[in-house]
């Protein structure tokens, strides 16, 4: 659990909560907002009704279908796309979620070679 736990961490950058949605005795639902990608997820966290009311279960899922979460998409030209690429490494890099190089290709010719991110 603790390695899924770290590896959606890497992913998604961290939740943020949003809402909380509805709470009873055993179960509690809250609207959680990812920081990478501004996906919201929706976690429902029950438990037992027994002390010392152990975890029952927990459930994550998207709070919106893909028309919902996703903006719309926007053709950029390649000097804007190197702009916004560069700028999303920079975003990765200072927040410890991207470690590398990239190189882009364009019809199997190499148009960019990015410096090394670390």
């Amino acid at each position: 659990m603790v390695d899924q736990t770290e590896y959606m961490r890497s992913q998604v950058g961290g939740l943020d909560l949003k809402n909380i949605e509805q709470v009873t005795d055993r179960e509690i639902t809250c609207l959680l907002k990812t920081r990478t990608v501004g996906w919201e997820v929706r976690v429902s966290i029950r438990v037992e009704p027994d002390e010392p009311h152990n975890i029952a279960g927990i459930r994550l899922a998207p709070a919106g279908g893909p028309s919902e979460q996703t903006a719309p998409v926007t053709r950029m030209d390649e000097a804007e796309a190197m702009v916004a690429l560069r700028a999303e490494l920079e975003k990765r890099r200072a927040s410890d979620q991207f470690s590398g190089a990239v190189l882009v290709a364009k019809n199997r010719d190499v148009c960019h070679l990015t410096v090394t991110y670390s």
